[in-house]
């Protein structure tokens, strides 16, 4: 602190060297808010990129939409199965690499888990905790989704945190179709 006293006092009445300081000191802190304003503005960019990457793939859409409405106690369409969506096996496959590459952005602190709750939350434990998708896919396939299990249980333990476990351990519960909705261990 007294050397900070020290230094104020030499030159507070040197306007040649204190005026080009405080324009630094300024210049630095508006660099700094710039740089931050335009890594949040790239950060929004990217969001909505992997939002619509997300959205536009019809049978990501047509999966998540089977789920849900099973989960909510009614039918989608005619279907009388997961097998009715067009190439489901392609589809189920792709939508776990989807949030395999999530799981490893938010390994790599690229993208927050309270982002990928509020974008995802919904859509990835409504399709993951669906016996039927856990029968096809995840339990045939178990040893090749180990990030799916890891993100599953990574997930589960901040939306736990936050209070928010709809869907989650809650989803028999909440579902008007029990039998169908079991918690991914």
């Amino acid at each position: 602190m007294e050397a900070i006293l020290l230094f104020l006092n030499k030159y507070i009445y040197n306007t040649e060297i204190l005026v080009p300081m405080i324009v630094a000191i300024i210049g630095f802190v508006g660099v700094m808010f710039q740089m931050n304003s335009a890594k949040n503005v790239s950060s929004a960019g990217y969001d909505l990129e992997l939002q619509n990457s997300f959205v536009n793939n019809s049978g990501f859409s047509e999966l998540f939409l089977y789920c849900w409405n099973k989960y909510n106690g009614k039918k989608y369409k005619n279907y009388q199965s997961i097998r009715d969506i067009d190439n489901y096996e392609t589809v189920l496959y792709s939508y776990f690499t989807f949030f395999e590459s999530i799981y490893l952005m938010n390994k790599k602190a690229v993208i927050k888990m309270s982002l990928l709750d509020d974008l995802f939350g919904r859509r990835f434990f409504v399709v993951v905790n669906c016996k039927e998708v856990q029968d096809l896919e995840l339990r045939v396939n178990e040893k090749y989704y180990n990030n799916i299990f890891e993100l599953y249980k990574k997930w589960k333990k901040y939306r736990i945190k936050k209070g928010n476990k709809d869907l989650t351990i809650d989803i028999k519960r909440n579902s008007k179709n029990p039998d169908y909705f079991v918690e991914l261990v």
